[in-house]
């Protein structure tokens, strides 16, 4: 039963570093699209 906690908290800890590395690569994006619109004057 221990080790399947730690097995659990191994696939979350794994489960929030993709979530953040997604949210990060959001964030990269729509700032470059507002750096995009601001050069253009769109």
């Amino acid at each position: 039963m221990f080790s399947e906690q730690i097995d659990w908290s191994e696939k979350n800890s794994i489960h929030k570093f993709q979530l953040s590395l997604l949210l990060g690569l959001l964030l990269a994006c729509s700032s470059s699209t507002v750096n995009f619109r601001k050069q253009f004057g769109a």
